[in-house]
Order: C-alpha cells, then sequence, then structure tokens
C-alpha cells in the first residue's frame, strides 16, 4: 500500500504541471483570453496535486501566488488579495477555535451531556445523538464532528444488541443527516456558507451578518432535524427500553472525569469568540 501511494504521488508530482503545460501549449480557444485558459490550466495543476498529495496540500493552495504573476494573468498584489480576504480571515479563525476545542475533548463532553439528557427509548437516543451532532456541527466542520460522534453511536448501538441493524442504520443516518443541517445554521458551520455569503457581497452588494445568516439557519435546523429524525425513525422495530445503551453514553461520560482547566478555559475563549461574532 505505501509502495502504491508513493508512486501515486511521483506521479502526479510531474503529471500536474505537464497537464497544464499542455493546456498552454493548446492555447486558448479563440472567444477565451490567454489569460483566462493559463487559469484554468493552473486549476488543472493545482487539482492533480490536490488528488494525489505530492506535496502537503496547504502549500499547493500558495501555488497561484508563484504562477499568476509569472503567466502574467495578474499581479502579485492581485494574487494575493484572496489569501487575506475577510471571508478567509473568518474561516481561518473558526478553524482555530473548532481545533481548540477539538484537541482538549470539549466537543465530546458536550455531545455526551446532551444525549444523556434525552430519554432512554431508542428513538430518543436517536434524537438526542442528531442534536448534539447538529449544535456542534454549527461550530465545527461537519466531517469532523461526524468522526467524533459515529464511535459514540456505534457503541450504544452495540450495547442495545439489535440484531435486525435497523436502530445502528437510522442511528449513524441521523448522526450524518445532522451534521449536514447544523452545517447550515451559522456562516462558519461549513465553508460553502462563507463562500456563499462572498458571492452575494461581490455580485448584488448585499452583505449577509453573522446574526442575520443565523436568523434564518436556526430556523431551518429547527425545522430539519425532526423532519430528519422523522424520516430515519419511521418503520423500527420495538427495541425494548434502551437503558442498556444510555448506560453506555452514561459511561463514556462519566469515563472523561472532571472538567480540565484547559477545556474550560476553550470554553470560555469559544463563548467570547461567539459572542462577538
Amino acid at each position: 500500500m505505501e509502495g502504491s501511494a508513493s508512486l501515486t504521488k511521483r506521479i502526479g508530482l510531474y503529471l500536474g504541471p505537464l497537464a497544464a503545460a499542455i493546456m498552454l501549449l493548446i492555447g486558448a480557444p479563440e472567444d477565451l483570453s490567454f489569460s483566462a485558459w493559463a487559469i484554468g490550466a493552473l486549476m488543472v495543476w493545482m487539482a492533480v496535486w490536490w488528488a494525489t498529495e505530492p506535496i502537503p496540500i496547504p502549500v499547493t493552495s500558495l501555488l497561484p501566488l508563484v504562477v499568476i504573476p509569472l503567466i502574467g494573468a495578474g499581479t502579485a498584489r492581485e494574487a494575493s488579495a484572496g489569501y487575506s480576504s475577510p471571508i478567509v480571515m473568518l474561516l481561518l479563525g473558526g478553524f482555530i477555535i473548532a481545533l481548540g476545542i477539538e484537541r482538549w475533548g470539549l466537543h465530546k463532553r458536550i455531545a455526551l451531556n446532551i444525549v444523556s439528557l434525552v430519554g432512554s427509548h431508542p428513538t430518543a437516543l436517536i434524537f438526542g445523538f442528531m442534536v448534539a451532532t447538529a449544535l456542534l456541527s454549527m461550530w465545527i466542520s461537519n466531517t469532523a464532528t461526524t468522526l467524533m460522534m459515529v464511535p459514540i453511536a456505534i457503541s450504544a448501538a452495540a450495547a442495545l444488541n439489535d440484531k435486525s441493524g435497523k436502530f445502528v442504520t437510522a442511528l449513524l443516518l441521523g448522526v450524518c443527516y445532522a451534521a449536514s443541517i447544523g452545517g447550515v445554521a451559522t456562516p462558519i458551520g461549513t465553508p460553502t456558507n462563507l463562500i456563499a455569503i462572498d458571492w452575494l457581497v461581490e455580485n448584488t452588494g448585499t452583505a449577509s451578518g453573522f446574526g442575520q445568516w443565523m436568523s434564518f439557519g436556526i430556523p431551518a435546523l429547527a425545522l430539519l432535524i425532526p423532519s430528519a429524525w422523522w424520516s430515519v425513525t419511521r418503520g423500527l422495530p420495538n427495541l425494548g427500553d434502551g437503558s442498556a445503551a444510555m448506560s453506555a453514553v452514561r459511561d463514556l461520560r462519566n469515563a472523561l472525569g472532571p472538567v480540565t482547566a484547559p477545556e474550560a478555559r476553550a470554553a470560555m475563549v469559544f463563548g467570547v469568540v461567539a459572542f462577538f461574532w
């Protein structure tokens, strides 16, 4: 496997610039300027390197700073302007906050406490997992939230001992749907939200602030989570009380121990940043 991955990276290392060079040699279509065609070639080069990772992904992202001035598609000032846009800075700040929360396990404590508050009925457990996932996904990336919640969900499902497999299927689907739904609620919930905000500013002159976005994002979350929960739990067989699954969740919560000082500091920083947002 390592040899295959290494070969893929070596191929990608040369294939990216080669594909871009071939596009430049072919030349731009009649109705397209050379600069636009050159940018397209750069996009192909970057896409190949992102897919094969011959160099770190962040380094690939810096290629426009070097290539765009060299091919005459823009100045260094124009090429670097996008890297310091307010949207990028907001996204970077959200990522840093999320990394701090993940680093000290605060997100796991929050999730387990939310799930522990719901009833022990299997469908209530699914709802608790979905609510916890959605609330975390409002501030942390959908992928990171899902990766954290899935092992917890599997542990709860295993304790329930559902031989049909329908409970674990509904639970995992609910977690995945909730992560996507939660990402809609705030501008930093997923990068595409900030891209949409930037597009609105550039093309319509309409700026959407944090509160304005949440004014329709939160109601959307409040409507979609119950709808998704109803969809994934519809037709579930009678699985009994579900106390064993709830016990497994509480065991995981108790295993975290008391709140540590770094967790408390991370929560304070997050609270201050979220308030000013």
